[in-house]
């Protein structure tokens, strides 16, 4: 009984260390797809916080443009911020996506919360229109450029068209 009592202990020493080499590599696996899915999401963090801008000469008086950017931009989110010297500025605050937060809370805390801290924030859109002959060089920029800012400054412009005489 001795003898068979330390075979079947040297097996489960052996089942046990089996074990956690494959918890190891598990762990190890796990935390290099989160490290690598954590660099992505500060990737694109990096790359979406430069500046889209859009400059265009446009058929529109500079006053009727300012104007027509406040009451574009001047209600939520946007929040008028200044005026200065010409350049018109307004910003709303950002959010992160839910699903994606909640996706990456399901693969683990950590990747959840740096995406979180990374996509809150603010975006700011500054307008500029120059006045030119037969009407203004208008400048339009927004940072960070993420998507919603740019389709928001895209549609501001196409809408530019309601200011055109018929």
């Amino acid at each position: 009984m001795v003898g068979g009592g330390l075979a079947g202990l040297g097996y489960s020493l052996l089942r046990a260390q089996r074990l956690e080499t494959s918890l190891a590599v598990g762990a190890a696996v796990y935390f290099i797809l989160v490290g690598a899915l954590i660099g992505l999401v500060v990737a694109l963090d990096v790359t979406e916080r430069r500046v889209f801008r859009l400059r265009r000469q446009v058929p529109i008086a500079e006053d009727d443009l300012y104007r027509y950017a406040r009451a574009w931009f001047g209600h939520g989110p946007w929040h008028f911020l200044r005026d200065e010297g010409g350049e018109l500025v307004f910003r709303r605050r950002t959010e992160p996506s839910t699903s994606i937060f909640i996706f990456l809370l399901v693969l683990g805390v950590l990747p959840g919360i740096v995406y979180s801290l990374l996509m809150h924030g603010t975006q700011t859109v500054h307008i500029v229109a120059r006045p030119i002959s037969g009407g203004s060089d208008l400048e339009i920029a927004v940072q960070p450029r993420r998507e919603d800012g740019r389709r928001r400054v895209t549609r501001f412009y196409n809408s530019l068209q309601n200011l055109l005489p018929d």
